[in-house]
């Protein structure tokens, strides 16, 4: 009997509508159905298929898709005062919740958010 896991990493946007992101956010929601019907499929082979679904989380990717560091600020401001913790996720918080998926034995077809809590509204004005 073959056996493994599969770890996909989505994203709180495949779980929440955020305004201004119907591609992204409709990518995310595919991978996320993909990740149930995939543990479904793979199931009687003893593959497992989990997802992460990481909210806000300090990297650099805005700075990378060219924003101001005034904009970084107001849209970090705005994601730490909207996110139950009271702040944004770290690299550390994603693998920590990674690695607790794959080390589990009995878990399939799991959507884990990794975001702080529950955002209720997130409305950045720039």
């Amino acid at each position: 009997m073959r056996k493994g896991q599969i770890l996909n990493v989505s994203s709180s946007h495949g779980i929440k509508a955020y305004s201004e992101t119907s591609a992204y956010g409709s990518a995310k929601a595919a991978l996320n159905f993909m990740t149930r019907i995939w543990a479904l499929e793979l199931a009687p082979l003893n593959i497992r298929v989990n997802a992460i679904a990481p909210g806000p989380t300090e990297t650099d990717i805005l700075s990378s898709a060219g924003f101001s560091q005034e904009i970084i600020s107001v849209i970090h401001e705005a994601e730490r005062t909207s996110i139950p913790l009271q702040r944004r996720g770290s690299v550390a918080d994603i693998v920590t919740s990674a690695a607790a998926l794959l080390d589990s034995n009995w878990l399939t077809g799991v959507i884990l958010p990794v975001d702080g809590g529950p955002i209720c509204i997130l409305i950045v004005t720039l």
